[in-house]
């Protein structure tokens, strides 16, 4: 029993060593940010020819900020946003709507 104990042991030693290698092989891909990669293998720096899945997808694009339109509360990106009167709108449908509930609200506190 003590012997079968020492390989498993041995077998989950080898396995945590082998899974430490992966993982900081793939953390180096990642801080190289994958510029020599696309440009030593010709331009196909897909993850199947590397060798390895990526956990992330890697765009070209930065983050963008998010509004959140003021009739039906959606977010979206505010480069598909649509602003007037200093209010976000997600289509010219809520744009020409409005937010009745907020004008009026507005309205009432400059007639009080």
């Amino acid at each position: 029993m003590g012997k079968l104990l020492g390989w498993v042991l041995v077998g989950l030693l080898v396995w945590v060593v082998w899974r430490f290698m992966v993982i900081s092989k793939r953390r180096a891909e990642r801080a190289r940010g994958g510029e020599s990669a696309g440009e030593a293998s010709g331009g196909d720096a897909s993850p199947s020819s590397q060798g390895g899945r990526r956990d992330t997808p890697v765009t070209d694009k930065t983050p963008e900020m998010m509004m959140q339109c003021v009739v039906c509360g959606v977010h979206l990106p505010a480069t598909e946003a649509l602003f007037s009167g200093g209010r976000v709108f997600c289509s010219e449908a809520h744009r020409k709507q409005g937010a009745p509930e907020q004008a009026d609200a507005s309205v009432r506190r400059d007639g009080s």
